[in-house]
């Protein structure tokens, strides 16, 4: 839509190029006399001219005098020509003719005269016409120029009228109100503004357009910010607004504008990234500064100005205040190499990377220096640290090195560093000897090249998991310089960085080719050991046998009252444990040797668990303790020997029984998982220590210390039972959370499928072998002290049958007390007591005044010279092992009875014990459980 619109012209031939005016009139006239001859027939000779006059009247309206004129010519000429007598030739025929001629003559006159007129008045509204016409074309020249203007603008420009109604938007404009719909010209300004931004914003620039509306005021500003109504973002504009007068005097505004948000957001950004560079130039730990450099008229650099520095410059160089200020100002004895070198690069642009030492300040620089600015700025960016304290460390390091090395190469082993690449990077002279070769020969070299593929393929394994973290000890086979190969041990440390990562690992090696020999001497006298312990086993059951075959012949007597029966009772018991004490060192020989045989059975697990549980029972019950037994609901099929899977869980329901104090808990139990059947013997007791844990199953091992423990064992139970189960091709493991927590042995076996009747069933075990010991007598007041029951019921028993008074104590602090309470002539003490051991009672007893009053006896199955001279120095006057010779003892109390009132004055601490007091009637080997005194 335009400014403006243009007049239409009309069809008024006065308006029409004059050649078409002529040629209208004279072809009017012609018209006019045609159709008077035309019409000759009716009229005449009347009124020979009056369609002629007619045609001249009409003309006078329609054209402009010249033509009007020559209309009027050739009508009066053709007329008197064509219709005046004489027709067709000029002339008059008569009076009539020639009034006739002179009416039309007068009439043509007037016609002319009115023509003249009325051209006058024609003119004048030509003029005005013509005017008004000029007027308009004008007009239309600047609505068209505006629009030109407008629209080619090199920024945004919209036009509203004084009812704020959008009458154009530019082509430049027009992107920010698409975002109103599209097409807004003829749209309300203020709903338009709404729709772009939002409504604080949209209102106060609509206030704006009023009041230049009203007032003419203009209204101009630089990157006005406006937020958007999609809340997206803000657009910045360069805004101006001026009233301006439209075609036909209509007020309006105009608004030109251009979109500078990018501009606006690259500028924040700017100003965002300055921030940012300050930050970081506040912020990095390394010195940085700007140097403006300075030179002769020489072209040589003489010092250079501080232009800016950043936080670290002046704790990396101790210059303070040194922006703006020189380097011979603050630094009059600075080296003129930093000069040199920073004037080369200003000069050639070409930066430098360098360590050097500046003695006037008395530290050492990595710099790297590079140009910055334009070339004649002269100015040079320097970023440095201070490393003095680095070279300090590295050559403290280097001298560190050194003195390693003098050490390793000491050193009676082959030490090296080989990195995560497995290549040397360190060896000492050991590891040239032994490969003949110079240092220079390893540092770089691949551990396959210097060892050969046949021993690198052996060590491989080992060097990946020192990569991996782990430490590693292992033996191998290398090459020897003669030749040959030698066996060493080797132990690969990894190092690890402060990241996690290991960068490489230290070796360790030792020649063990020689070790190796004796370890195969060892093993032969290990296997002979093995033979000695068979015999000794063997040969200990046939005083065994005798026992139980006396113990038989006691059963019939029947002039025994219920002494001989308690006798007989103890002596059961002692005896099957000492029995299945055998038992267990023959298996561990028949282990060591490989010649257990196992007695295969397709069997229900479940059985052997019931009997167990069953026949352990009551000694549990005896110990105060709960026993329960979880079984699932149908079979649970192994292939194992029945009596041997037995010895396995019976040696695990003994040491739970063993270590769980009254009133606690054992738990048996029986699951399937997978392909395997799992046994689970869990206690409440006294738990194990993760070092326990490491050595549980070690032969020989024990778990407490033999003093505190509550009752005995050779310590080769669990080693048994793991070797029994790995026999069986299974696996045996221990948990617990810790010490005072409980414990769990659990035993893993694989699954049977159930038998068919082809299947072996289970053979009878032997029933377990019983056994036991002998008797004595004097006249005085015995406390028999020990924590097996049964040693010290017969101790007490044999000891009251000579006709001692006897009390008894099953502990360390009920023996003290009850010392204390009856003062005896003599105290038999064990060692290994639960609360206080004997020889703690014993070094307290000897404390009180009385205390050398009362002869002390240990009877223990301790018997070793340092057990005999603990017990001496403890305070006890005698020391017999277990089992007692039962005439030594008589001895040792008559002895006691003679000197009862004797005053025992010898300090505490050193005992009185005889000079033979120390031997035994037993094997000092002894048990370690305290066994039957008598």
């Amino acid at each position: 839509m335009g400014l403006a619109h243009r007049e239409n012209r009309t069809g008024n031939p006065y308006d029409w190029p004059i050649v078409w005016q002529y040629a209208l009139a004279l072809g009017l006239v012609a018209f006019a006399l045609g159709g008077r001859w035309l019409l000759g027939g009716v009229l005449g000779e009347r009124i020979p001219l009056s369609i002629t006059l007619g045609a001249l009247l009409v003309l006078v309206l329609l054209v402009r005098p010249g033509p009007f004129l020559a209309a009027v010519l050739l009508g009066w000429f053709g007329a008197i020509f064509m219709f005046v007598p004489p027709k067709m030739a000029f002339g008059l025929a008569g009076t009539g003719e020639a009034v006739m001629v002179s009416i039309y003559t007068f009439l043509l006159g007037l016609a002319v005269l009115t023509a003249w007129l009325s051209s006058r008045e024609t003119d004048a509204r030509e003029q005005e016409r013509e005017s008004v016409r000029e007027h308009k074309r004008l007009l239309e020249e600047r609505s068209e120029q505006l629009e030109l203007l407008v629209d080619r603008a090199p920024m945004g420009i919209y036009l509203v009228d004084a009812d704020l109604r959008i009458l154009r938007v530019n082509p430049l404009a027009q992107p920010v109100f698409d975002r109103a719909g599209g097409d807004v010209v003829g749209r309300d300004l203020g709903e338009v503004l709404h729709l772009l931004w939002r409504e604080e914003a949209a209102r106060d620039v609509l206030r704006l357009f009023r009041n230049t509306l009203e007032t003419g005021e203009s209204f101009e500003t630089r990157e006005l910010e406006v937020p958007r109504a999609d809340r997206i973002g803000t657009s910045h504009y360069d805004w101006r607004i001026d009233r301006i007068t439209f075609p036909g005097d209509h007020p309006g505004v105009v608004c030109y504008f251009r979109d500078v948000s990018d501009q606006a957001h690259q500028k924040q950004e700017i100003r965002r990234s300055e921030a940012r560079y300050r930050t970081l130039f506040e912020s990095i730990d390394q010195g940085f500064g700007v140097v403006e450099m300075m030179f002769d008229d020489e072209g040589r650099a003489v010092d250079y100005r501080f232009i800016e520095i950043n936080p670290a410059f002046e704790q990396q160089t101790g210059l303070v205040d040194a922006v703006g200020r020189t380097a011979r100002e603050l630094m009059p004895d600075l080296e003129s190499k930093w000069y040199e070198i920073y004037g080369e690069v200003a000069r050639t642009g070409e930066p430098a990377r360098f360590v050097e030492h500046s003695p006037a300040m008395e530290r050492w620089f990595d710099v790297e220096a590079f140009r910055v600015g334009d070339p004649e700025d002269n100015r040079v960016a320097l970023l440095f640290e201070d490393i003095t304290e680095r070279r300090r460390t590295e050559r403290a390091l280097r001298e560190e090195e050194r003195r390693m090395r003098l050490v390793t190469d000491a050193a009676p082993a082959l030490i090296s560093f080989v990195d995560a690449e497995l290549c040397f990077r360190f060896v000492n002279r050991g590891y040239m000897e032994w490969y003949g070769r110079e240092r220079d020969e390893f540092l770089g070299q691949h551990v396959r090249v210097i060892l050969g593929e046949e021993a690198f393929a052996r060590v491989r394994p080992n060097a990946e998991a020192a990569l991996a973290g782990e430490t590693v000890d292992f033996e191998a086979e290398v090459p020897h310089r003669d030749g040959g190969t030698r066996f060493v041990h080797a132990h690969y440390v990894p190092e690890v960085g402060e990241d996690g990562r290991v960068s490489g690992f230290y070796s360790l090696v030792h020649d063990v080719t020689a070790s190796r020999m004796a370890r195969e001497e060892l093993r032969e006298a290990d296997r002979r050991k093995d033979e000695f312990l068979a015999t000794l086993a063997h040969e200990l059951r046939n005083p065994m046998a005798a026992i139980r075959s006396a113990l038989q012949v006691m059963e019939i007597m029947e002039d025994d009252a219920g002494r001989s029966r308690q006798m007989r009772e103890i002596m059961e018991r002692q005896s099957t444990q000492l029995v299945r004490l055998i038992d267990d060192l023959l298996d561990v020989s028949r282990i060591s040797a490989g010649k257990i045989e196992l007695r295969m059975h397709r069997l229900d697990a479940r059985e052997i668990l019931q009997d167990l549980v069953a026949d352990s029972g009551p000694l549990c019950r005896t110990e105060g303790l709960e026993m329960t037994l979880d079984l699932p609901d149908d079979p649970v099929w192994v292939d194992a020997d029945p009596a041997r899977l037995s010895q396995v869980v019976n040696n695990l329901l003994r040491n739970a029984c063993k270590f769980t104090e009254p009133g606690g808990q054992v738990r048996v139990a029986l699951a399937p998982a997978g392909d395997e059947a799992v046994i689970r013997v869990s206690d409440t007791g006294v738990g194990l220590s993760s070092d326990q844990l490491s050595r549980i199953f070690d032969m020989f091992g024990q778990v407490e210390g033999p003093l505190t423990r509550k009752s005995g064992g050779l310590g080769i139970g669990l080693s048994l039972a793991r070797a029994v189960v790995e026999l069986h091709g299974g696996t045996i493991e221990a948990s617990s959370p810790g010490l005072g927590k409980g414990s769990e042995f659990r035993v893993h076996l694989r699954a049977a499928v159930p038998p068919t009747e082809d299947s072996p069933g289970i053979s009878p075990q032997e029933p377990p072998v019983d056994e036991s010991p002998p008797r004595g007598q004097p006249v005085l007041s015995i406390l028999a002290a020990d924590d097996n029951a049964d040693a010290l019921e017969a101790a007490t028993l044999m000891l009251r049958m000579k006709g001692h008074q006897v009390e008894n104590a099953n502990d360390g602090l009920e023996a003290l007390e009850r010392i204390r309470e009856l003062r005896p002539d003599v105290a038999l003490l064990d060692i290994g007591m639960p609360g206080l051991d004997g020889y703690e009672v014993a070094r307290r007893i000897r404390k009180e005044p009385w205390g050398w009053e009362i002869l002390l006896v240990a009877m223990t199955g301790w018997g070793a010279a340092r057990d005999k001279a603990m017990a001496r120095a403890a305070g006890f006057d005698a020391h017999l092992t277990k089992p007692v010779d039962r005439v030594r003892l008589e001895s040792i109390l008559a002895e006691g009875a003679r000197d009862s009132a004797r005053n025992r004055s010898a300090p505490a601490g050193t005992g009185a014990m005889p000079p033979d007091a120390g031997s035994d009637a037993g094997s000092d080997a002894g048990s370690d459980n305290g066994g039957s005194p008598a």
